[in-house]
């Protein structure tokens, strides 16, 4: 369990990673986008932000459940 924690440690970093490089993006596109012509494109990318905010809410929770359980905490090294 201990070493799936882990494993879900590094997908709540990967989530989060994607997440911010979604809000650069973001960003840039603001700069050199028309908003009238491109609101589909930011409702498309901040739905996709608010996933990767949530995944990584998520599997960081779990990781942290899977770090506190007792048969977890039996077999960390």
């Amino acid at each position: 369990l201990y070493m799936l924690s882990g494993l879900l440690m590094t997908i709540a970093d990967t989530a989060q990673a994607q997440e911010n490089i979604l809000d650069s993006l973001i960003l840039r596109l603001r700069e050199n986008l028309d908003p009238d012509r491109s609101a589909e494109v930011f409702s498309a990318l901040e739905a996709a932000r608010q996933a990767f905010s949530e995944a990584y809410s998520a599997t960081l929770s779990a990781s942290k459940l899977l770090r506190n359980s007792p048969s977890g905490r039996s077999r960390q090294p």
